[in-house]
This record gives C-alpha cells, sequence and structure tokens, in this order.
C-alpha cells in the first residue's frame, strides 16, 4: 500500500485558532484517512490576533491506479 501526506494550513486574522472551522475530509473506497492532532498557535501581530492552524493529513491507498484527492471546503461565518 501507498501513503500520501497532505499538509493543510490556514492562516486567520481577528479570531483565535480554536474558533477556526473543523474540515471535513470524508472517507473514499480508494483510501483510508488519517488525520493527525492539529497545531495551532495564535498571536497578536501589529495590535491584530493572527491565528494559525496546521493540519497534517495521511491518505493510505487501498487500490492502485490515478486517484484525485477530493476539495476541502472550509466552511465560514461573518
Amino acid at each position: 500500500n501507498s501513503t500520501l501526506v497532505r499538509k493543510i494550513t490556514i492562516v486567520g486574522t481577528g479570531t483565535t485558532a480554536e474558533l477556526f472551522p473543523t474540515l471535513d475530509f470524508g472517507e473514499q473506497e480508494y483510501f483510508t484517512i488519517y488525520p493527525e492532532k492539529t497545531k495551532e498557535k495564535t498571536d497578536v501581530q501589529n495590535g491584530e490576533l493572527v491565528s494559525i492552524r496546521e493540519i497534517q493529513v495521511t491518505y493510505l491507498f487501498k487500490k492502485s491506479g490515478k486517484v484525485t484527492l477530493p476539495e476541502l471546503k472550509l466552511p465560514w461565518f461573518n
């Protein structure tokens, strides 16, 4: 079986990283998804909150062949 590691970085201002919405990686027939624990950091830069969430996800492929990773959507609110 082959694996692929995907790294996602979300950066936002005016909010803490804990308030970022979660991503839904779903399940697929071609691979199993193993998200690792996220790393979150919130700092004040130039008087404004700046937050970062780093996510690392490992995809373990079940079948050989061409596979397209699903698009990730970040639901957000104002």
